[in-house]
């Protein structure tokens, strides 16, 4: 039981570490840490749809669009639409 006792301590340090650093980004950028890797995704791949963003950082799509909507609010992600409407978002990129 002590390997286990320290393995969940050291855990819980790695999980400690990981909120503080995020809440220092938070501060700095004024960013989630969700939009922050949507933003990092976008700069290391390109141009994605909404489908393929949610892929590569591991969310749900409807999550995705959310976080999307709210970086294009914040003028930080711009949206181009390949569907006839803007408002119709299924090929948004």
């Amino acid at each position: 039981m002590d390997k286990l006792h320290e393995a969940l301590i050291s855990i819980r340090r790695i999980l400690r570490a990981s909120d503080i650093h995020a809440k220092k980004l938070g501060k700095i950028t004024g960013l989630k840490t969700s939009q922050l890797l949507v933003l990092q995704s976008l700069e290391e791949y390109g141009e994605m749809t909404v489908g393929q963003i949610a892929a590569k950082v591991n969310l749900a799509q409807a999550s995705t669009t959310s976080l999307v909507d709210k970086l294009q609010a914040m003028e930080l992600v711009c949206l181009l639409y390949t569907s006839p409407s803007p408002r119709d978002k299924r090929q948004s990129r």
